[in-house]
């Protein structure tokens, strides 16, 4: 499925709302990267926060979110 700018848009936004240091960009039009903070801030909690709030995000629009095994790229 293609993924619409607005939603990379909103899903900035509402990771930034939620301190989870993470930022998502697009690798290709149907795959969006998620970019970890620095080491510093790089926590397994603020990853696992990070796709909760991504999978809730497309919870909302009844789309199902599938990501990598290395957890930095997921498709709709």
């Amino acid at each position: 499925m293609k993924i619409d700018y607005a939603d990379i848009v909103l899903l900035n936004a509402e990771l930034k709302r939620r301190d989870t240091r993470y930022h998502v960009s697009y690798k290709d039009e149907n795959t969006v990267c998620i970019e970890p903070p620095g080491e510093c801030c790089l926590t397994d909690d603020r990853k696992v926060n990070a796709m909760k709030c991504i999978e809730e995000y497309y919870r909302q629009k009844n789309i199902k979110v599938h990501f990598s095994e290395d957890g930095l790229y997921f498709t709709c």
